[in-house]
C-alpha cells in the first residue's frame, strides 16, 4: 500500500502495481548479451501507404513519422547482426487499416515469429491481438490505455497518462518538504477527472495545510485570480503548482499568469502529461516556474551514445535523425537484446539506450507495460532529468 496509495481504493483493470525491489541496484539493470547461436525472427507492421499512386513526404505526417521509425529499427537490426545475432525479418504494410492488419495477422503465418513490431496505432493492435497469440506484439507509439485489449503477450512501449501520473505522484511524495500546495484545474470532464485522481494523494502529503484549488470562471482563470493569489503568497516556502489537464488553452494561460511572477516568489509547476500543447510556451516561462514533467523520452544531444547514432544515421540517409528514427533503434534494439536473451520480459531489468527508457512489468490486465519514465524539469533554459 504504501508504494501503491490508490490500492486503498481497490484494484482497477489496467492499473500498474508497483513491487518494491528488495534486491541489489545491480540486479535491476538488464545485462545486453547475445547468446551463442541464438536467432530471432520479427515482423513489423506499418502504415507505409505504398498503394498510394504517390507519396508525399511533404504533407504527410504519418508518413514521415512511419518511414523515419523504420529507418531507425533497420540501423537497430544492422548493429545487432554485427554483434552476432541471427535476425530474419519480414516487414509488411497495415496502410493504417483495421481490415488489412486483421486479414495480415490471420492469414500469413506467425507461428515462428517471436515479436511483431507494430502496428503503430490502438484501434489496429487490437485487430492483430485477435489473431496472434504466441508471439509479442510491440505496440511502439501509441499512450492511449491498451488494458481493453485481452492478450498478455501485448507489450506497451510508451506510457499512458496513468503511468506518468503515477509517476509523477511518487517522485512528488519523495521530494515533498512542507511546501505549499495548490492545484490549477479546468472546467472540462477530463479535468476534473484528473483533478479528482491527484487531489486525495497531494492532500495526503501534509495533514496540517490545506490544497488550495484555482479553478475557472465562465471558461477560463482570469488573470486577477492569479493577481490575488500572488499578492498573498509566502515569499518564505516554495509553491508547488499542479496542473490537472493539458488543454492547449489552459495550459497557455497558466504559463502566461505564472510565467511572469516575480523572482521573490518560489513557484514550481507540475504536470502529469506532455504533449505538444507545451510546445510553444515560452522557454522563459517554462524555466520560471520551474516546469517538471514526465516524458517517455530525453535527447542528450552531447551524449556519445547520440553522436554516434547520429554520425551513422547521416552516412546512411543522409539527413539527421529525428526522434521517431532514434526511437525506432532503441525499441527495435531493447526487444531484440532481450529476446536474444530470453522470452520473457517481466524482470530483466531495466536498460536506457539512446533516448529512452525499458522497465517492463505486468498490469493487472495481463499486458506487459514499459514502466521507463522520465521525470525532467526546466533550469536556467535547460533540460535536466531528475530521476
Amino acid at each position: 500500500i504504501n508504494a501503491n496509495p490508490e490500492l486503498k481504493n481497490g484494484v482497477q483493470e489496467g492499473m500498474a502495481i508497483k513491487i518494491p525491489n528488495t534486491g541489489t541496484e545491480e540486479d535491476e539493470f538488464f545485462v545486453d548479451e547475445i547468446l551463442e547461436g541464438r536467432s530471432v525472427n520479427i515482423a513489423m507492421m506499418l502504415p507505409f501507404k505504398s498503394k498510394n499512386d504517390s507519396l508525399d513526404f511533404n504533407n504527410d505526417r504519418l508518413l514521415n513519422i512511419t518511414t523515419d521509425f523504420y529507418l531507425g529499427a533497420l540501423l537497430a537490426v544492422d548493429s545487432l547482426k554485427s554483434q552476432g545475432l541471427s535476425i530474419n525479418m519480414k516487414v509488411y504494410d497495415t496502410e493504417n487499416s483495421e481490415s488489412i492488419s486483421k486479414k495480415i495477422s490471420s492469414r500469413l503465418q506467425f507461428d515462428d515469429i517471436d515479436a511483431v513490431i507494430g502496428p503503430l496505432f490502438l484501434k489496429n493492435v487490437k485487430e492483430v491481438s485477435k489473431n496472434l497469440n504466441n508471439s509479442l506484439i510491440i505496440s511502439p507509439i501509441s499512450t492511449k490505455d491498451h488494458s481493453t485489449v485481452r492478450n498478455r503477450n501485448l507489450v506497451q512501449e510508451m506510457s499512458s497518462k496513468e503511468n506518468f501520473t503515477v509517476e509523477m505522484l511518487a517522485y512528488i511524495k519523495s521530494i515533498y518538504n512542507k511546501q505549499k500546495l495548490i492545484i490549477i484545474k479546468n472546467d472540462s470532464e477530463n479535468s476534473e477527472k484528473q483533478f479528482n485522481r491527484i487531489f486525495e494523494e497531494i492532500q495526503a502529503l501534509d495533514s496540517t495545510q490545506t490544497v488550495e484549488v484555482l479553478k475557472p470562471k465562465d471558461g477560463y482563470i482570469h488573470p486577477d485570480v492569479f493577481k490575488v493569489f500572488r499578492d498573498t503568497l509566502d515569499r518564505n516556502i516554495d509553491n508547488w503548482f499542479f496542473l490537472a489537464d493539458n488543454e492547449e488553452a489552459f495550459v497557455n494561460d497558466v504559463f502566461n499568469n505564472l510565467g511572469v511572477f516575480p523572482d521573490v516568489d518560489e513557484l514550481t509547476l507540475f504536470a502529469f502529461e506532455t504533449g505538444r500543447n507545451y510546445e510553444k510556451i515560452d522557454n522563459n516561462y517554462l524555466s520560471r516556474v520551474n516546469f517538471h514533467y514526465p516524458s517517455n523520452s530525453f535527447i542528450d544531444r552531447n551524449s556519445a551514445d547520440y553522436k554516434m547514432f547520429k554520425k551513422k544515421y547521416i552516412k546512411n540517409y543522409f539527413a539527421a535523425p529525428s526522434k521517431n528514427a532514434i526511437e525506432g533503434f532503441d525499441i527495435t534494439y531493447d526487444i531484440l537484446m532481450r529476446l536474444a536473451t530470453s522470452p520473457d520480459l517481466i524482470d530483466q531489468g531495466k536498460t536506457e539506450r539512446i533516448i529512452s527508457r525499458f522497465n517492463f512489468i505486468e498490469n493487472t490486465s495481463g499486458n506487459i507495460i514499459n514502466q521507463g519514465i522520465y521525470i525532467i524539469k526546466y533550469e536556467d533554459l535547460e533540460l535536466k532529468v531528475l530521476n
